[in-house]
């Protein structure tokens, strides 16, 4: 399944390899410090391309924005990663790439979708809210923030 929208983003399930998710975390030191970690960056980027599926936004073939997620032990999906390059944010297209998983899900087994943010990330926990997660756990750094499908 892939949508166009209006400003040539294209997207679209997909498979990301190792290397395209190394290139896709750099930089992103700002946001998340343990991406300062070369082999921290190295072993997560090579579980999610092995384990995770993506909703993945390209303009002209560069990624510009994605969601990581495992759909693979119901009811819950779980959203391990949601990355949008700065200059795209504020676009809407988290809100797109979680309804295109909520509607490749809706007839299956799936009940939930949960995610984890830093509570440091305001901007990233007030996107969650309006597209109806709701805080259901914390610890001493994270919410733990679910959606029912």
């Amino acid at each position: 399944m892939t949508s166009q929208m209006q400003d040539n983003i294209t997207f679209g399930f997909d498979k990301l390899s190792r290397d395209e998710l190394i290139s896709c975390f750099q930089g992103l030191t700002e946001d998340f410090k343990s991406f300062a970690d070369t082999a921290f960056v190295e072993s997560y980027a090579t579980k999610l391309s092995v384990h995770a599926d993506f909703v993945v936004g390209k303009s002209r073939g560069v990624i510009c924005c994605l969601v990581a997620f495992y759909a693979n032990k119901p009811p819950v999906i779980y959203i391990s990663h949601v990355h949008i390059v700065k200059n795209c944010r504020k676009n809407g297209y988290f809100n797109r790439m979680l309804e295109m998983i909520v509607r490749n899900v809706a007839f299956s087994k799936f009940t939930n979708i949960r995610l984890e943010v830093r509570k440091d990330n305001s901007p990233a926990i007030s996107a969650y809210g309006k597209n109806g997660f709701r805080i259901i756990a914390e610890s001493d750094t994270k919410y733990t923030m679910e959606r029912r499908l």
